[in-house]
């Protein structure tokens, strides 16, 4: 097992120590998760989550307004209209509104953390959580079915015309109904905490592997269309743009690959790993290494721009029309925003009640 796998694991290790010991509180022990939407950039950790403004970083409100030792965040949150969704390590999870961080509904049925982003589509909210189970919720909170693997779930469900699309720890990728019947599950090589990504047609599902394997699977009946095998572990989302895939890797390597035949086109050496996963900008693509070395590429691949941040990253950037923003731990502030298009550093801050 490779350093990223063992602080990332580490981590949650330690976080459950942390919310089982008999303290008077649970000790902030994770990394942040991080959001951005319109002129709002929303930040999950500790016993907060935060409104910040894009073009400051100046707080704006925050979650709960009194801060609660059995409220602990870490999962990125999912910003729809005017709500905001994120779920808690205390088995809680939370529909905000927006404007001014007032609860709207909480949903407490879970067995486990919320540590993976929720998703939303077909009038429901899908909130994955790390007792294997993804919860279905209508969007006043109400149950309306669960779906259970075998292992935690730490990534993002993906929803397409028909279906949830869903990457699991205990090696499989399923395909649900939006009734919660399974429709076809495909096993990794290795546990799978990448989110996949469906192409536009909605006919193909990608997604890799802590087996280092990257596949193309049919949505139709899971079958394999194509696969690829990489030097390192996948950890990070991969992203469609320019009519080519792009993924990342723990040793440090940007694939570019022919979506329809999964032919290499190109593999660049980054240096670092990457543990987040990549984002698509209008004219290019935005990754950041674990050591916090951030990158605007253009679609071959070269560099358009770079910035080193303060601290470890386990989460892909986000990004707006004008901002391209981070979140760190262990260093010197935990969100740091740049000019998408200049590189520019912005502000960076760790926000604060």
């Amino acid at each position: 097992m490779k350093k990223p796998h063992i602080l990332i694991i580490g981590m949650l290790v330690g976080l459950t120590f942390v919310l089982s010991a008999c303290a008077p509180g649970p000790r902030v022990s994770g990394t942040p998760g991080l959001e951005l939407s319109g002129d709002q950039a929303f930040v999950a950790y500790g016993n907060s989550l935060y409104a910040l403004k894009a073009n400051s970083g100046t707080v704006e409100w925050t979650y709960p307004e009194e801060s609660k030792n059995t409220v602990l965040f870490f999962a990125q949150p999912l910003v729809v209209d005017d709500n905001v969704f994120v779920g808690d390590v205390a088995k809680t999870f939370h529909k905000i509104d927006r404007s001014n961080g007032n609860s709207v509904w909480t949903f407490t049925g879970a067995n486990g953390y919320f540590i993976g982003q929720a998703n939303e589509g077909h009038g429901m909210v899908f909130a994955p959580n790390n007792d294997g189970n993804l919860y279905a919720l209508d969007l006043q909170g109400n149950l309306q079915w669960v779906f259970e693997t075998q292992h935690f779930i730490w990534s993002q469900p993906q929803i397409g015309p028909d279906a949830v699309y869903l990457s699991s720890m205990d090696r499989f990728v399923y395909a649900i109904s939006t009734d919660g019947k399974q429709l076809w599950a495909k096993e990794m090589a290795g546990a799978v905490v990448a989110s996949p990504v469906l192409s536009e047609d909605a006919g193909t599902l990608f997604v890799g592997s802590m087996g280092s394997d990257f596949v193309a699977l049919k949505t139709t009946d899971g079958q394999l269309a194509w696969s690829f095998t990489a030097q390192n572990s996948i950890w990070g989302q991969a992203i469609l743009a320019d009519n080519k895939l792009y993924f990342a890797d723990t040793g440090g390597f940007l694939y570019i690959l022919d979506p329809l035949s999964g032919a290499e086109k190109s593999r660049v050496e980054i240096g670092e790993p990457v543990i987040g996963g990549l984002i698509a900008l209008p004219d290019g693509i935005a990754l950041v290494t674990e050591k916090g070395n951030l990158k605007v590429l253009e679609f071959d691949g070269s560099t358009r721009w770079e910035a080193r941040i303060s601290g470890n990253v386990f989460q892909r950037p986000v990004a707006s029309d004008d901002y391209l923003m981070v979140a760190a731990v262990d260093g010197d502030n935990m969100i740091y925003a740049f000019d998408v298009q200049s590189g520019a550093q912005k502000w960076s801050v760790t926000p604060k009640k």
